[in-house]
């Protein structure tokens, strides 16, 4: 076998453990999701942000719901406190509104 062929198959393994691609783990909810699906929601999100997960939080406004913005950063913040009873989090980009959604992406600190 060739020297130069086995370190470049070598490197190509080194890349691909390198470059994880699900590190970034999204939860969805809606503006009239329930506070137990929130619940069931902060679960999954504290197992991913244990694991090493970066979880990306968006929330979906729809026709009139825009209007509320207020009630919905009320439940984001509703959400990442049953989050934070559990692990400690820090917000890697902050609440923005993009669109008709809310963005944020968390991580364990």
């Amino acid at each position: 076998m060739d020297y130069g062929k086995y370190l470049y198959r070598e490197q190509k393994k080194e890349q691909k453990q390198k470059s994880k691609t699900g590190t970034l783990k999204i939860i969805k909810f809606k503006f009239k999701t329930t506070s137990h699906d929130l619940k069931t929601k902060a679960k999954r999100t504290i197992r991913f942000l244990n694991k090493g997960y970066k979880v990306k939080i968006e929330m979906y406004l729809r026709g009139r719901e825009n209007a509320l913005k207020g009630h919905a950063k009320d439940k984001i913040k509703e959400f990442l406190d049953m989050v934070k009873e559990e692990v400690e989090i820090e917000a890697e980009k902050e609440l923005k509104k993009k669109g008709p959604r809310f963005l944020m992406i968390i991580r364990k600190k």
